[in-house]
């Protein structure tokens, strides 16, 4: 057995009873009554999200052929995936953080001081892509 099906095992053994009665139909009913308006709101932002970052993908398909397109999905899974990682992280950070001080009435300056905080990590990179991406890219991707 693989460690996935033994982790998996020993977790629904110790805690079976508990997954079974959160997936019950009163908790379930009452976690959906609760939050039923979370997807009027989480819904057009999520939609607005992903039509924009498709939308570069969209237009260069429309002016150029599918040379243009394919380098620059390379190129943006490049840069998305430790941009996405790092954002991930400190969103996490943020969020715990953000909590706290809602709560201490200091949310503007926390808010203020990690934007600038991430303008200026930022900056030193973006400077570098700016001046020597084609060539970096040329040597990264082929």
């Amino acid at each position: 057995m693989t460690n996935l099906a033994v982790n998996g095992a020993g977790a629904v053994r110790s805690s079976g009873t508990v997954l079974w009665n959160g997936l019950r139909g009163a908790g379930l009913k009452e976690a959906a009554r609760r939050y039923k308006r979370f997807p009027l709101y989480s819904t057009p932002s999520t939609l607005i999200k992903a039509l924009l970052t498709r939308l570069p993908i969209f237009l260069l398909a429309f002016f150029f052929d599918e040379t243009v397109v394919g380098l620059y999905g390379r190129a943006f899974a490049v840069l998305a995936i430790p941009l996405s990682l790092v954002g991930a992280a400190v969103a996490q950070v943020f969020f715990v953080h953000a909590a706290e001080a809602m709560r201490e009435d200091r949310l503007a300056g926390l808010t203020a001081t990690v934007h600038a905080r991430l303008v200026m990590l930022g900056l030193f990179p973006s400077a570098l892509l700016m001046l020597a991406g084609p060539d970096l890219f040329e040597a990264v991707l082929g």
